[in-house]
């Protein structure tokens, strides 16, 4: 693991401003048999801080938007693609060289089929890119994962699961945190390319009564 910080002298005051506008709204696509959804946040804060012994006024606007476009009947096919885009913009009154910029993005792709009465199949690919001014590199991680699971009665009260986890083996996590008081940046290695089987039993099988 490793992390890097980059301090900074701070003290935040009592003044402090903030306001949230989120919205989303989804739509059927006739005729197609698709679905598309559209996320949007908006975040903006300011508040003063002294920061190397002089009186800043930071101001943090963050936005957010992501759109979803899957298939509308799920019975035998779950289809869903779609991208998230999200950044934060801080900036300072005074001490300029603290400014900064952090963008994220997101695409992702999903499967999820069943091959029969019995056997289910899922996969997710993720696609992930950070972009940070504060930091030397910026970074891509592509993500893969599936699952296939058998089920031994149509009940599916026993069912059998095998799990391939980082099918890319990339092996790496990083998780980037700004306040203001200071940057961070972990980046941990993680157990790269492996499987899990796991049995799942359901005691109770009987139908509630209305």
């Amino acid at each position: 693991m490793k992390t890097t910080l980059e301090p900074s002298a701070t003290k935040t005051t009592a003044s402090n401003v903030g306001l949230i506008l989120p919205w989303g709204f989804s739509q059927k696509l006739k005729g197609l048999g698709l679905r598309y959804s559209i996320r949007n946040r908006n975040f903006f804060n300011t508040n003063n801080a002294i920061i190397n012994f002089q009186l800043n006024e930071v101001t943090s606007r963050d936005f957010l938007v992501s759109a979803t476009l899957e298939n509308n009947n799920k019975s035998m096919v779950d289809l869903k693609a779609g991208a998230t885009y999200s950044v934060n913009n801080t900036s300072f009154s005074i001490e300029h060289d603290l400014d900064r910029k952090y963008t994220k993005q997101q695409y992702f792709s999903m499967l999820d089929c069943d091959l029969g009465e019995k056997v289910n199949f899922n996969t997710q690919f993720d696609y992930f890119i950070y972009t940070d001014n504060a930091f030397a590199s910026n970074e891509n991680i592509p993500l893969w994962n599936a699952t296939v699971s058998y089920a031994f009665t149509k009940q599916k009260n026993h069912v059998l699961k095998l799990l391939f986890i980082d099918l890319l083996d990339k092996n790496i996590d990083i998780y980037r945190r700004s306040t203001t008081n200071y940057f961070e940046e972990t980046t941990s290695e993680s157990l790269g390319r492996y499987f899990i089987v796991s049995y799942m039993h359901k005691l109770n099988n009987r139908p509630r009564k209305g």
